[in-house]
């Protein structure tokens, strides 16, 4: 839950004006109704650090956020580990400023509505979920290369529209189920992720690797911050700068193949005592990102998680996938990970928006990103999650 700002009617108010507006499927097939918005990057990371509001338009509907940081990454620096093509590994501290944000959309109940943002070099990414939508803000230089850039394209997840993805199976079941050692809990119950990169995922973006997944994590926050009580802090981001080990473009083989990575063994070692590699990081699961197009056998698929493990991965093409896609991906993935189910899922209407729930076992474009909650007998992910969080320490 992010804690609310007072606003003073002296601060200073941020204006973001709508500039044009896009033919349906001018900038992605998925997409049938946008609207292009300039805004002034640094003003906003300016009102976001100082607390003031900041007014956005999207689609003749203004609204007002107050933003303050919410960082991913360590105070003591992020941890990043470069593979390279001979195997040898880099390992570096990085301390960066901040550039996650989250907030509450003013005059709304910040139970069901929030503003996630990273700043970084210049460049505004982000999403406010309110009553009126859950509008998605993206940097246009991504879908035309001749945009300026601070020119942005701007959706709500109700105007998108794609064929069905079957996520498959009800999660993988993990290889090792006893022996568990959870690594200690930080006091403020932040649960720690290593973030895994391919090569695909390094090259598909010009933005560096560890700022984009600073913004999905952040994004995945803004979901499970506000129906579980836990978020999740990054505090390792691991290479395979030459795919040496990450190498199938099979969902299945991937998700085997990242347990290899982690224990900085071949892609065709023999699987057990992953977990212990992922305690020796002081880590509770790791995450995959990758670029690959996925399939499981002949199937596509956009990821995979171990049902109740500490692996997965989601398929995160920047230039393919819509941020609002990315999110929705990781974050059912990772819900198998914490003991999220297809079947607990359900069909609900919220804000007089209906679909089905975020662990549904299709992806469909009117999927809600929201947890079953027991409105249905059986049907109740949210629980399950929050339990299973308790069960392993981090309540």
């Amino acid at each position: 839950m992010v804690k609310r700002v007072m606003i003073r009617a002296a601060l200073v108010v941020l204006s973001v004006c709508l500039a044009s507006s896009a033919a349906a499927d001018a900038y992605h097939p998925d997409i049938v109704k946008s609207q292009v918005v300039k805004l002034d990057a640094k003003s906003i990371e300016a009102n976001a650090n100082s607390g003031k509001p900041i007014d956005f338009v999207f689609d003749d509907t203004k609204l007002t956020v107050v933003l303050s940081p919410a960082p991913v990454w360590p105070k003591e620096g992020l941890t990043v580990i470069e593979v390279a093509e001979d195997g040898s590994t880099k390992k570096s501290i990085v301390k960066a400023a901040n550039i996650t944000y989250a907030g509450d959309v003013v005059g709304e109940d910040p139970d069901e509505s929030e503003a996630r943002f990273t700043i970084s070099g210049g460049v505004v990414d982000g999403y406010v979920m309110s009553s009126t939508g859950w509008w998605f803000i993206e940097p246009l230089t991504r879908f035309d290369p001749k945009a300026g850039s601070d020119q942005y394209l701007v959706y709500a997840t109700r105007d998108l529209d794609f064929p069905a993805v079957d996520y498959g199976d009800d999660g993988v079941k993990a290889d090792e189920v006893t022996g568990w050692a959870p690594p200690q809990p930080p006091p403020n119950l932040e649960i720690p992720v290593v973030m895994v990169a391919d090569r695909e995922y390094v090259f598909i973006d010009s933005s560096p690797v560890i700022d984009r997944q600073a913004s999905l994590i952040n994004r995945v926050n803004g979901i499970y911050g506000h129906q579980t009580g836990r978020t999740f802090k990054i505090v390792m981001s691991s290479i395979d700068l030459y795919n040496g080990t990450l190498k199938s473009t099979n969902a299945y083989a991937l998700n085997m193949q990242l347990k290899c990575f982690i224990k900085g063994q071949p892609a065709n070692c023999t699987p057990g005592s992953e977990y212990g590699s992922l305690n020796s990081m002081n880590v509770w699961f790791a995450h995959l990102t990758t670029g690959k197009v996925l399939t499981s056998g002949t199937d596509f698929r956009y990821g995979i998680g171990d049902e109740d493990g500490r692996f997965g991965l989601s398929q995160q093409s920047a230039r393919v996938s819509l941020s609002a896609q990315n999110t929705m991906v990781a974050s059912h993935e990772i819900g198998h990970n914490f003991g999220g189910r297809h079947y607990a899922a359900d069909h609900i209407c919220l804000n007089g928006n209906c679909g089905y729930t975020l662990m549904w076992p299709q992806y469909y474009a009117s999927n809600l990103a929201y947890f079953s909650d027991g409105l249905h007998p059986g049907k109740d992910n949210r629980t399950n999650i929050r339990n299973f969080m308790a069960a392993h320490g981090f309540f």
